[in-house]
């Protein structure tokens, strides 16, 4: 059952809601309702208000569960896109309702801008303070969604889809395969953000022993 609310239905046109109803059917057919719903019920059990230690284990698995849940968004903005055959569609989708005004009266190419600043711009810090700002929601920027759509569309997988080329169900590779290649991906980022630190304080030091020099002359 997909639910809909009056706002969406008064803010978005057809094809706009035609983009929401194939982003919710790609979390159906992607079985994401079981993990959603587990963390749902972790959420309101209040994981993230324990005690420290206390909730230390259960906060670590609500804490992936979001960082999956925030995948499982991408994962269903492809498949809207998929459904619709237009990336802008599913952007200007995404801006209407992170906005809650009509697409028509906002600036797409503004949105999309803003879309690449985010998510490339900026330094260490900047990188730090938006994972750290994205940790606890479920869903994430809207602007950092719509680069991701794009991002993808250009690297050839969204053609490559449409062309006909693509897993079929029951072609998936062996659990084991994809829970590896999900440990890579989460190292490889682990890498990046402790890199981010390490420049960052590096930067901050600079900028310390320089005012601390400019003081005592």
């Amino acid at each position: 059952m997909v639910i809909v609310s009056s706002g969406a239905m008064q803010t978005l046109d057809d094809d706009e809601l035609e983009m929401v109803l194939a982003h919710e059917a790609g979390h159906i057919l992607s079985e994401h309702v079981m993990y959603q719903t587990t963390l749902a019920i972790l959420l309101q059990v209040g994981t993230l208000s324990l005690p420290f230690l206390a909730g230390l284990p259960l906060r670590g698995i609500t804490y992936a569960l979001l960082e999956w849940y925030r995948a499982a968004e991408l994962s269903s903005d492809r498949c809207a896109t998929i459904v619709t055959r237009d990336p802008l569609l599913t952007s200007r989708t995404l801006m209407a309702l992170s906005a809650g005004l009509p697409s028509s009266r906002l600036n797409l190419d503004a949105f999309l801008r803003q879309a690449q600043e985010y998510r490339e711009g900026g330094d260490g810090f900047d990188r730090i303070r938006k994972l750290m700002t994205e940790l606890g929601r479920t869903h994430g920027p809207p602007v950092k969604r719509a680069h991701e759509v794009y991002t993808w569309v250009q690297s050839g997988d969204y053609d490559r889809i449409i062309g006909g080329e693509y897993l079929r169900r029951g072609e998936e590779p062996p659990a084991r395969e994809e829970a590896a290649a999900a440990t890579e991906h989460y190292v490889e980022r682990f890498r990046g953000l402790m890199a981010d630190a390490a420049d960052t304080a590096q930067s901050t030091g600079e900028k310390l022993a320089d005012w601390l020099r400019r003081d005592a002359g």
